[in-house]
C-alpha cells in the first residue's frame, strides 16, 4: 500500500483482470501471450505481486489498451474512498475479485432475482 493507504498492485490488476475477461482471455491466455505462467498473472491480478514498468507495458499492447488504462481505478480511489465512484462500480470491482466460477454464478443469478423482486403491496393498496 501506498501513503494514502491505496493498493496500487491490487487497483492495476483488477483492471487487468477486467479487460482480459472483457477480451475473453484466460489467465493461460493471457499468459501466453506475454511469456508468463498462469499462476503469475493470478498474483498479478490479485494484487499479490507487482508488475513492472516494462511488463506493463507489454500487457497493453497485448490487451489492446493505452498503458493509463491500468490506472482508471486509481485515480477514483485517489478522490473517494471506496475502489470505485459509484454503487455499480464498487459492485463491478468486488465481483471481479470472486475467482470461483461457481460463487460468480451464483452470486449473478440472486442478483437477478433481487433485480427483478417486487415487494408485496401493503393490505388494501391497489
Amino acid at each position: 500500500m501506498d501513503a494514502a493507504g491505496l493498493n496500487i498492485d491490487l487497483i492495476v490488476g483488477t483492471a487487468m483482470k477486467r479487460r482480459r475477461r472483457q477480451m475473453g482471455m484466460s489467465q493461460v491466455d493471457l499468459g501466453h501471450a506475454v511469456e508468463l505462467g498462469f499462476q503469475q498473472i493470478r498474483k498479478y491480478e490479485r494484487g499479490d505481486s507487482s508488475i513492472t514498468v516494462a511488463r506493463l507495458w507489454r500487457f497493453a499492447q497485448v490487451m489492446e489498451v493505452p498503458i493509463a488504462y491500468f490506472f482508471q481505478d486509481l485515480m477514483q480511489s485517489a478522490a473517494s474512498p471506496t475502489p470505485a465512484a459509484s454503487d455499480a462500480d464498487q459492485i463491478q470491482y468486488l465481483f471481479d475479485r470472486i475467482d470461483h466460477a461457481d460463487v460468480r454464478r451464483t452470486l449473478l443469478e440472486l442478483t437477478r432475482v433481487v433485480a427483478t423482486f417486487e415487494p408485496p403491496k401493503p393490505w388494501g393498496a391497489r
